[in-house]
């Protein structure tokens, strides 16, 4: 028995180690051309992108989701202690099995650090206790490769069947998505004995999508408010939540609201389509081949790092702060080469060009371990426009839109795509570029 188990383990430490060159992708890549913004791969709704953030507000009081959350609640079987864990907060009886094996077979960081534990979760004893565990997946939760095996599982486990759901029943209202999957994610599905509770029918069934989605609401809210585990007890928020975007008639989502003091302000999705992020393909754990190294448009004087040292010709110390991803090498380049052919050289570095603060990152957003991202002059451009008007729209023009003209800050960094545009956005007001507008 003893010889077989270290067989098993001797394997899983085989497959993990074998994963890391062979990470999972998607096969369309992305294209990044001349005057074009990225073409991501999987394209979210802004619909779909705003229940989403919802609903990791609700788990983890983040729009982005907390992906090294972790919460330890007596809601097992028999009322047993177990871990939550995540951006949506699987469980430990639940998919975080299925989750820290797809974690450790795609070659994250800490793969081989799961081994031991593989086979063994969800069984019959918690790790609430084991502090090297909960370590493991605090630490896990912020690599990149996790974040993707998240994504991925709560899209295939949660989303995915919750608008088959929401479709075959016919339903076609924002809210009744958001409604729906909330019940996919807090309870495993739409409720059945909670649907006997009331009579009116789904759409499918000849009944009324909005006298359905708010009896069903209602008996949700007082099933869980009487409910015998005080945990669930302190979750009618997300059913409160429901009920006052119904009596709002708030169903395209559209109008400001609020949740856990969190403010989803209102927007506007019907002037232009934008590119969204949702499963990048573009982690590979410890290689980097999706970067490269991109030149300064400057003879006399060398671009500086954030760190004050010198940009040298070449990567040749595997320092992060000088590269960006392959797909907009050539955009960057001739960005940065207009600007200062237009500036000149002491304008240039007046406005601070030539202090480059970085982009990519191992550990970060998704922009950031993608290397699409990049910033100039961080620290004086943060919370103040340093860099002109002419600037930003040159680098709009080569296919980089400016985070502060988006935000009201950090008007320093430039990302190739933004994942959603709010009413105060500049974009919004002002419009995309043409050529991105086109494309």
């Amino acid at each position: 028995m003893k010889i077989k188990k270290k067989l098993i383990i001797i394997f899983f430490f085989i497959i993990a180690f074998l994963s890391t060159s062979f990470v999972p992708h998607s096969e369309k890549k992305v294209n990044f051309k001349k005057n074009f913004v990225l073409n991501y791969i999987d394209m979210r709704s802004p619909e779909k992108i705003k229940i989403q953030q919802v609903l990791n507000v609700f788990e983890t009081g983040s729009k982005d989701g907390d992906y090294s959350n972790i919460s330890i609640f007596k809601d097992g079987p028999n009322d047993r202690r177990q871990i939550t864990y995540g951006r949506s907060q699987t469980t430990e009886y639940g998919h975080l099995a299925e989750l820290i094996k797809n974690y450790s077979l795609s070659g994250g960081i800490y793969s081989l650090d799961f081994v031991p534990y593989i086979g063994k979760i969800g069984k019959e004893n918690s790790f609430c206790d084991d502090e090297r565990f909960l370590d493991l997946l605090k630490k896990a939760g912020k690599d990149p490769v996790m974040e993707c095996c998240q994504d991925s599982l709560f899209e295939n486990r949660y989303w995915q069947p919750a608008e088959k759901w929401f479709k075959d029943q016919k339903f076609k209202e924002t809210l009744s998505m958001l409604v729906i999957y909330d019940s996919f994610i807090h309870s495993g599905s739409i409720l059945s004995f909670l649907e006997k509770r009331f009579t009116q029918k789904t759409p499918a069934n000849g009944g009324d999508e909005k006298a359905w989605i708010k009896n069903y609401v209602d008996v949700r809210k007082s099933w869980l408010a009487d409910h015998r585990r005080l945990v669930l007890r302190k979750t009618i928020y997300r059913t409160g939540l429901f009920q006052k975007l119904i009596e709002q008639g708030n169903w395209d989502l559209k109008k400001e609201f609020s949740t856990q003091s969190i403010n989803f302000e209102e927007e506007i999705f019907d002037n232009f389509d934008l590119p969204a992020i949702d499963n990048i393909p573009l982690f590979y754990s410890k290689k980097v081949d999706h970067l490269t190294w991109f030149s300064f448009p400057m003879n006399a004087m060398r671009a500086e790092s954030r760190n004050g040292r010198l940009l040298l010709d070449k990567i040749n110390d595997d320092k992060p702060d000088y590269v960006c991803n392959k797909q907009i090498k050539e955009n960057l380049e001739s960005a940065l080469n207009e600007i200062y052919q237009k500036l000149g050289k002491d304008r240039f570095v007046a406005e601070g060009w030539n202090v480059f603060s970085g982009g990519y990152k191992k550990e970060g957003s998704i922009a950031e371990t993608t290397g699409i991202l990049v910033s100039f002059n961080k620290k004086e451009n943060l919370n103040t426009q340093v860099l002109s008007d002419m600037s930003l729209n040159i680098m709009e023009k080569w296919g980089f839109l400016n985070v502060g003209r988006a935000t009201g800050k950090d008007f320093g960094s430039f990302i190739a795509a933004i994942p959603e545009i709010f009413k105060t956005s500049y974009y919004s007001k002002e419009g995309l570029p043409e050529h991105i507008k086109a494309s």
